[in-house]
Formats: C-alpha cells, structure tokens, sequence
C-alpha cells in the first residue's frame, strides 16, 4: 500500500497507524475533515469496520473536543500546548463565562453547582496539573501566533523560551526568535 503524502511522516506516521489499530474513530458530525487521517490509517491497514463515535457538537464543544485530543498526545511541543490550551479556554469561557478568572459568580448559589475553572476541567480530561494549564495557557495568550509559528519544532520550542518572550511586543517576540534561530557565524567568517 502506499500512504497518503500526509501521512507519510516517520514516526508521526506510525503513531497515526498504531492509533487507527486500537482507537476508535471520533467523527463530529458534520465535520467532515476531522478524523481523516486516521480512515485513511485504517483503510491503508485493509480495516473494512472502522468502530466510530459521533457526536453532534456546536463551534466552540467541536473545539475543546479538538483541543482535547491534541492536548493527549505525548509529543506535542511547548508551543503546541500553548496554542491548543489558549483554543481551548477561549471556546470553554464562551461556553461557561461564569468560569472566567473574576467571572460572575453572583448567581451562585450554592458551592458545588458552580462550573469548575477551565485549568481544572482541563486537567480532568488530559491528565496535566492545573498548575501546568494555567502555564500553557498564558504562554498561549501572551506569545503570538506569529512568534509560536516561527517557533513551534525548533530548538527554541521550550517552555523557558516562550517564559523568556511573554513580555516582548508580538513584532519584537517574532524579531527575536528569528534572531535566536539565525545561525551563528563562526569568529574570523
């Protein structure tokens, strides 16, 4: 079989194909690009019965759903936590504005029915400290899109880094990692 060129990534690949061997399919309907990769997975293994779960979710649950699954995944990168944690408390916040860090709570009433904070929902689903969310999640806010794409793969795709950047304009943080991943010239060049 050949696979698909976006499938064709090494190791990505044989995740993708270890998960379309033991996962079940998550389709969102309506979706009709989500969960591709891993049907092709599947129909490139000869897979005739994909065991699927569909779910008929609006903008903003399809986003944390996303988020969600990204946010499992062992290998995700600094900025790549960043940038799904800051997707998935914006569209957590829109559903659940009570939520917000200094929303309002004045129609709480009692302690329990309140609606957990997005670091704490999160930590629930994909297993990380609330510590670990709230720091992604102001990573993800405060560094660019721009600069996390310039960033996002290479050597500078760390925590700290992204820490180190946080206060810089979002022309300055771009500015800065393309000159902290310009390549060094040797004394005497």
């Amino acid at each position: 079989h050949e696979l698909q060129p976006h499938l064709a990534l090494g190791k990505q690949a044989r995740d993708l194909l270890r998960t379309a061997q033991t996962a079940d399919l998550l389709v969102r309907a309506g979706d009709q690009g989500h969960g591709l990769p891993r049907l092709e997975a599947c129909r490139w293994l000869g897979t005739t019965a994909v065991p699927a779960i569909t779910l008929d979710l609006d903008a903003n649950q399809r986003i944390i759903a996303e988020c969600d699954e990204n946010l499992c995944a062992p290998s995700l990168t600094a900025a790549e936590r960043a940038e799904f944690t800051r997707r998935r408390k914006a569209a957590y916040e829109a559903l659940h504005p009570e939520a917000k860090h200094g929303g309002d709570r004045k129609s709480d009433q009692v302690a329990e029915s309140a609606t957990r904070s997005f670091a704490d929902d999160q930590a629930a689903k994909t297993g990380q400290a609330p510590r670990t969310v709230r720091q992604d999640a102001e990573r993800g806010e405060k560094v660019s899109d721009e600069a996390l794409a310039a960033i996002k793969g290479t050597r500078l795709d760390t925590g700290r880094y992204l820490d180190s950047i946080t206060n810089l304009s979002p022309e300055d943080q771009v500015a800065k990692g393309e000159a902290d991943l310009a390549p060094t010239s040797e004394p005497g060049e």
